[in-house]
């Protein structure tokens, strides 16, 4: 299986989707924020399935171009289950990279981003429900502590080395 999807899961603002759109340039491969394939009028719990379907359809187009595509898209064990043996029926092997950070660095001010009261609580329930560390997680990295470029940095290091060593689940 030479063509690959990283999935970056973890809570709003954990930085899936800044850190995987630099990542895909760091690495030849492209991005898609799962947001872009999510029906915005309807709750998340409706369009699940729905969403995922595009996001690996789109996913697999991409792939037809270069062999790496990251994603950025919280998951459920629901959800990877699905992209997992979706992309191993055509050849591609999915994994998931978990960012993991607290809600007082998620929130913290010198990140400059706002969220509105219903992200806050959301983030909070992300958090708890173990979004960033999930067990299915082929690395987890702590995305809150340091700044972006160092996170980055370790981020692709590290994933140079699992994909170097063939060390994915």
């Amino acid at each position: 299986m030479n063509k690959k999807v990283i999935f970056l899961d973890g809570p709003i603002g954990s930085g899936k989707s800044t850190l995987g759109k630099e990542l895909a340039l760091r690495m030849g491969g492209q991005f898609l924020d799962g947001d872009d394939y999510s029906e915005p009028s309807l709750p998340w719990y409706t369009s699940a399935l729905s969403t995922c379907h595009s996001i690996a359809s789109a996913a697999l187009t991409a792939l037809q171009s270069c062999s790496l595509v990251i994603v950025a898209y919280p998951l459920r064990s629901r959800e990877w289950i699905f992209f997992e043996r979706t992309f191993y029926r055509e050849g591609v092997h999915a994994f998931c990279v978990g960012l993991r950070a607290s809600y007082t660095s998620i929130v913290a001010l010198h990140r400059l981003r706002e969220f509105s009261v219903q992200e806050h609580q959301r983030i909070q329930v992300m958090i708890d429900e173990g979004y960033g560390q999930r067990p299915f997680s082929a690395l987890i990295v702590e995305s809150g502590e340091s700044d972006l470029g160092l996170t980055l940095a370790r981020l692709e290091d590290d994933l140079r080395k699992m994909l170097a060593a063939g060390e994915m689940p």
